[in-house]
Formats: structure tokens, sequence, C-alpha cells
């Protein structure tokens, strides 16, 4: 008997064929607006982390939500796009933006290299990559010439231009925008035949192979698409944070990863960065009520995976759905 592990939720095919750009809209109004009226409070740095870490968490709900696949080494992709970023602007001395090119170009390598494990399925697959991201941890304790080992090593804030974006507002409007970016991508790759075949494979891989979709090649495209995203987000977050060290990029990264995209749910796209949202504000709440984090986090992974498998975007949806039905009749 083969052992699955299911994908956080399927996205719908209307949900699919939506135009992105009213979404694409209110999130950028919202990143525009919102350092004004939020950047005094506390819990803005939790629309900054969102920001970044929700970049991550669009690409594993990509490869979750259409090709089905379960990483949990998107921990160690962070990770990678985070020491290639810093490496490139403190070792080489090239710009930021250049640094961020580098760190897409390495997750890629890596990815292309690592795509004959996309062959394998559910737990296999979420098994197999768990180790990839154990052994790429391991790599940053190691290579303690080039990661600074255990000890870290420090990163100079992002800066295009020559104008220092090292403000807490500087690094909310960077992630944010490029967050809008790449859901403005992904949605319209998603209303293209493309995006119908990543859903005739999540539907019935076998059927698609039938119908000729090459489903190896598309899981591959999907595979690269999630590790470009990780490690924009690894980037940005080493420029925002200014420190790197390894235990910031374990097996703790990846579960909140792929938390965010079971809690958030891909039936929208802005699901696993409503997820992630949730994930980053939860320490807050929790020190404030005296709980454990990680106990609210499994507790709160269990409530929406029983009462709302589809994610809580999706149970939003569906009571919107509900209430514009009442208001008809």
């Amino acid at each position: 008997m083969t052992a699955t592990l299911a994908p956080p939720s399927t996205p719908t095919p209307d949900a699919a064929r939506r135009s992105p750009w009213p979404l694409v809209g209110c999130v950028a109004l919202f990143t525009l607006a919102a350092p004004p009226l939020f950047a005094a409070y506390a819990f803005f740095d939790v629309l900054v982390l969102t920001g970044i870490w929700g970049i991550a968490a669009l690409g594993t709900g990509l490869l979750s939500g259409y090709a089905g696949q379960v990483s949990l080494g998107q921990g160690a992709i962070l990770g990678l796009g985070a020491y290639a970023a810093a490496l490139a602007v403190t070792e080489w001395r090239l710009p930021e933006p250049l640094g961020i090119l580098l760190a897409i170009g390495v997750a890629l390598v890596v990815a292309l290299i690592t795509a004959p494990l996309l062959r394998l399925h559910g737990f296999y697959l979420a098994l197999a990559t768990l180790a990839l991201g154990l052994i790429i941890t391991q790599a940053f304790t190691n290579l303690g010439s080039l990661t600074g080992g255990v000890s870290g090593r420090s990163v100079p804030a992002l800066s295009v231009g020559g104008v220092a974006l090292d403000s807490r507002e500087a690094s909310f409007w960077t992630g944010w925008a490029v967050l809008t970016v790449a859901l403005a991508g992904i949605g319209n790759l998603m209303r293209s035949r493309y995006g119908q075949a990543f859903g005739a494979i999540e539907q019935d891989e076998a059927a698609a192979r039938a119908l000729g979709i090459p489903v190896f090649r598309y899981k591959t495209a999907l595979w690269l698409i999630a590790a470009a995203l990780t490690a924009v987000s690894g980037a940005l977050y080493a420029h925002h944070l200014q420190f790197l060290s390894p235990d910031q990029f374990g097996i703790d990264a990846s579960v909140q990863i792929v938390a965010a995209v079971i809690i958030g749910g891909t039936g929208l796209r802005l699901g696993p960065v409503l997820g992630m949202w949730l994930l980053q504000a939860l320490p807050q709440v929790t020190r404030d009520l005296g709980i454990s984090t990680p106990l609210a986090t499994g507790v709160l992974m269990i409530a929406v995976m029983v009462f709302f498998p589809g994610g809580l975007s999706e149970a939003l949806l569906r009571l919107g759905r509900l209430g514009r039905a009442r208001k008809e009749t």
C-alpha cells in the first residue's frame, strides 16, 4: 500500500479563472497606505514579516495547490536565497539587486538538480524534501568560512541606487511590492492554458498524461517557480533582519511556510499570505495570554483541517457567497 500525504487544499476551477487584477489592486493600495497608518503600532512588524515570508508561502501554495506536492524543505531554500544574497553583497561586492538575482539563480540550480524528487509522491516526497532541507541547513553550519557557521554573519540593509532601504517602512514597501507582483504573475499564469494543465494534473495525474500533458515537466516548472519565490523571500529577509544564522532556516521555517498554506489555503490566491499573517501574529497573542506558541499553532492547524479543509480563505469565500445568496433572496 502506498502512503500518501494530501496537499493542503485544492484550488477550484472558478478561482483559477478569476481575474487577478481586483485582488492585485487591493493589495497594491494596502501596500501604499499601510505604513502611514500603522507604522506607529507594534503589530506593524508583523505586517513587514508577513509581506516578506508571504512570498515564500505563495510559491509553496502554488506547488501544493496545483501540483499536489508538499515540500518540507522550503525553509532551506529560503536560507539559500538569504545566504546567496548576503555573500553577493559582503564578499563579492555586488549591488543588492544583483545579489537578489544571484539568490534566484542559486535556488533555480538547486531546484533543477533536485527535480527528480518530483517523481516521488505524497509521504515519500515530503520525507525526501525534509532530508534535502536537513542537508542544506547542515551545509550552512559546516561552511563557516562563507556563512559564519553557528556564529552567524551580518548583512547590510537593502540599498537600491545608493539609497538605503533600512527603515521598517522601506522593508514593508519592498516586501509587499514584490508580493503584489508575484500575485499578479501567478494570477495570470493560472488563467492561461498552463494553469488549465496544472489543474488537470492536480485533479487526475493519470488522466492528464493520457491527454498528452507532460506531467513531470509541468511539475518541474512549479518546483522552479516556488524555489525562485522562496529565494527572493529569503534575500529580502536577510536584508531586513541584517543577520543570518543556520538555525533560522531549519525545519521550523519549513513547517511555518507549509502551515501558512494549510491554515490560509490556496482556494484564494491570497490564502497563504493570510495564513502567514496569522502565524506571524500568533506569538504576540500567545505571549499576552501566557500560552505556548507551538501548542497554539498545532491547535489552529488541527482546527482548520477539521472544520475548514480548504483553509480559512476558502471559508471566507463561502461565507461571502452565502451572504450574497441571502441578499438575492
